[in-house]
């Protein structure tokens, strides 16, 4: 396999149009599928499957692609290391995290090895924000990088992100209030308790609220608005109300609270930052969060 081939390979995945492809890389039409079946006769497999109307990739195809990507990536990512090694670059990156206990437990393992990692090249500031002041700043391009929910992020035009971790949601409540019982939750106890939330300029707030009024039959007198994600787990585990959250390790800790799992919900983190950033740092240390996660199953 020899970089003309990969090059090709990856534009043909990318365009699934042989002419496509050869108008892109400037060469012709017979010039890419020769390459193409160059590479599938020296794999012995196919990569892609043919017909009249449409091109797409096999099985195989689509396995070696992510491959190839990601060695694309990780050699990328060695030979900017490289290049810096001698020169200790002193680059600063701005991280903003989305506050409460939740998306800090979620990424501190990543952050910290990250820290240790580049902590001789680039100097990583932390700092931690509300929904309003996190999308002002990103909306700004105050920061390089926002750990956020993707809800708040996926519609907004200026921004980009990646997903960095799923987790599934469930409604907790202190042991107390009885929202458990027998295994199942009691939704007669459910309907008696204030629901805790907190708006403070979320994007995602309406979307959120309309799935948890379907999912638990709530009514709106229920609602109780709080100024933050700290706010909304106090009252929590002061037995005053309940609440919908990822079962973090602050949750699984707590002797007093109870959680219950609801099937089919989950929130997304992720990485946001603005179109127009140019911090040359931020694409390395996106990428090396994603793979700490992934290596440590939790992606």
């Amino acid at each position: 396999m020899n970089s003309t081939q990969v090059e090709y390979f990856l534009s043909l995945c990318k365009y699934k149009n042989y002419s496509e492809t050869a108008r892109r890389l400037f060469v012709s039409q017979s010039t890419v599928s020769k390459q193409i079946s160059s590479l599938e006769e020296e794999l012995g497999m196919k990569l892609f499957e043919r017909s009249t109307n449409s091109l797409r990739l096999t099985m195989q195809g689509a396995i070696m692609q992510e491959a190839i990507s990601d060695a694309i990536n990780i050699f990328s990512d060695a030979c900017e290391k490289a290049l810096n090694y001698n020169k200790r670059i002193a680059d600063t990156i701005r991280i903003g995290v989305l506050e409460g206990a939740d998306i800090g437990f979620c990424i501190l393992d990543s952050l910290t090895e990250i820290i240790a990692q580049f902590k001789n090249q680039i100097d990583i500031q932390i700092s931690f924000y509300s929904h309003r002041d996190l999308n002002t700043c990103l909306r700004d391009n105050a920061l390089d990088i926002g750990i956020t929910l993707k809800d708040e992020v996926k519609n907004h035009t200026e921004l980009n992100y990646t997903k960095l971790r799923t987790m599934s949601l469930g409604i907790i409540a202190h042991r107390s209030l009885g929202i458990i019982k027998n295994g199942q939750l009691n939704l007669d106890e459910v309907k008696k308790q204030p629901f805790f939330f907190a708006t403070d300029g979320s994007l995602g707030i309406k979307e959120y609220l309309r799935n948890q009024k379907e999912t638990l039959e709530l009514s709106s007198s229920q609602y109780q608005n709080v100024p933050n994600i700290d706010s909304i787990l106090m009252n929590v585990e002061l037995g005053i109300g309940m609440a919908i959250v990822p079962n973090t390790q602050r949750i699984e800790r707590n002797e007093n609270i109870e959680f219950f799992p609801l099937d089919g919900q989950s929130v997304v983190f992720a990485a946001a930052w603005n179109r127009k950033n140019e911090n040359s740092s931020r694409n390395l240390i996106i990428k090396r969060m994603r793979r700490i996660i992934i290596e440590n199953g939790q992606f």
